[in-house]
């Protein structure tokens, strides 16, 4: 009985642990929540604790947490011909901030708009898999930041480099990790996580036109899935994939979007919310299995709102979305599961193209015009903002977030800082 109890407790302890960590974009379960508890429910005076903050660079990268390591991708840009550029991932304490180890590698040359990184790296079985601004998808270990093995998106799959970079992360399925070169050669490919040998690539019926968009993993009606949004301009496709061989699941090309940047969120249910700019709107479909295959039907498609570059997320039974781009100017928006309006804070306040997460049941968001963060309570009957403190500059912070351990952790495009968002 003592042992049991001791092994149970080890269990338990062991899913904490996990649960804790923020190992790739999006976090553990691809939706922007974190579902830790113990966390701040209203504002302190002045707002919360910085614990540290480390100068990163230029770069839209958030870091990946898993333990008390904190991965970050850094990027050495030249516009010299003779001089390599370079991506540089780093390793932090998350809890201090103090270096553990840095390393570089020679990256694929290229000029394009907004300088700097782009991706959060994708930890799993201690291995970190990051793709590059120019199309490197690397490997490296956790412990030291030894290069297992490389390849490149755009040069083996005759892909074209987005104007603004490559700007997808990688997901890992058991052994696998797969990635969106959507090039000629394939919309989508996998690689082994030891070797990094190709293991399978499929087409996705996007056309040569690389999306910003990151896959994820789901599972729908009992069948696990990646998800990914491909294509560009009027041949967007949603679809969903088998992760074992690339075969396509299920497809959906009633939402169409120039520059999709946002990743496919899924509501559980197989219900599965699309949104974008660029006169895109949103659109929700239901994913239902039938006989031997899948089918996608439409629900809705609404131009309430059209979030550019971030992931909105459910509380309850709405949709919060940073609904705002390169022309909508809406601020923070709240749909229902219809896609009727509910609330828009429009300029007051107008979050720019600022990151948000929810944790604790408090959304944090960053102004992404001026790097003020503000904290407010999500609900249908309007916005109420709790407080707000400024902890980063620039007129361009625009990283998603990450968090962690009670810590949330925000950059612009100088510096990385780690917030203590823990109750007292």
């Amino acid at each position: 009985m003592k042992h049991a109890a001791l092994v149970a407790a080890a269990l338990v302890l062991a899913h904490c642990a996990a649960a804790a960590d923020w190992p790739n974009y999006l976090g553990p379960t691809y939706n922007n929540v974190s579902a830790e508890t113990g966390l701040l429910k209203a504002w302190p005076e002045g707002g919360p604790e910085k614990l540290w903050e480390v100068t990163l660079g230029s770069g839209f990268a958030a870091p990946s947490i898993v333990g008390d390591r904190l991965y970050a991708l850094k990027r050495i840009q030249s516009n010299q011909p003779d001089t390599p550029q370079k991506d540089v991932l780093v390793c932090l304490n998350a809890t201090t901030g103090e270096p553990v180890w840095e390393v570089e590698a020679d990256a694929r040359t290229g000029k394009y708009g907004f300088p700097g990184t782009r991706t959060a790296p994708t930890i799993k079985d201690g291995r970190i898999f990051v793709i590059g601004p120019t199309g490197d998808l690397y490997a490296f270990s956790t412990d030291k930041g030894e290069l297992l093995w490389r390849r490149n998106l755009l040069q083996e799959y005759q892909a074209k480099r987005p104007h603004w970079a490559v700007g997808q992360a990688p997901v890992v399925w058991q052994n696998l990790v797969i990635c969106t070169p959507q090039g000629g050669k394939a919309g989508l490919a996998a690689f082994d996580v030891a070797t990094g040998k190709p293991r399978w690539q499929a087409r996705t019926g996007g056309g040569n036109s690389m999306s910003y968009s990151s896959p994820i993993l789901a599972t729908i009606d009992g069948v696990e899935q990646v998800l990914a949004i491909t294509g560009s301009r009027q041949n967007t496709r949603t679809g969903g994939y088998d992760p074992k061989t690339g075969t396509k699941l299920w497809d959906y090309a009633g939402w169409q979007c120039r520059i999709p940047i946002t990743a496919p969120l899924h509501l559980g249910g197989g219900r599965v919310f699309i949104t974008g700019e660029y006169g895109a709107g949103s659109a929700m479909i239901q994913v239902t299995k039938e006989g031997d295959g899948f089918q996608a039907k439409q629900l809705f498609k609404t131009q309430a709102c059209g979030a550019q570059i971030h992931q909105p997320f459910l509380v309850g039974k709405h949709l919060y979305a940073n609904s705002n781009g390169n022309k909508r100017r809406d601020g923070f928006a709240c749909i229902d599961l219809d896609g009727k309006l509910v609330w828009r804070t429009q300029r007051d306040p107008n979050f720019e193209k600022g990151g948000l997460l929810l944790a604790g049941g408090l959304v944090y968001a960053v102004n992404g015009t001026n790097g003020t963060l503000i904290a407010f309570k999500p609900t249908p009957e309007g916005f109420t903002k709790l407080g707000e403190a400024k902890f980063l500059g620039g007129k361009t912070a625009w990283a998603p977030m990450a968090f962690s351990g009670g810590k949330l952790y925000i950059r612009d495009q100088q510096k990385l800082v780690c917030l203590d968002i823990r109750a007292r």
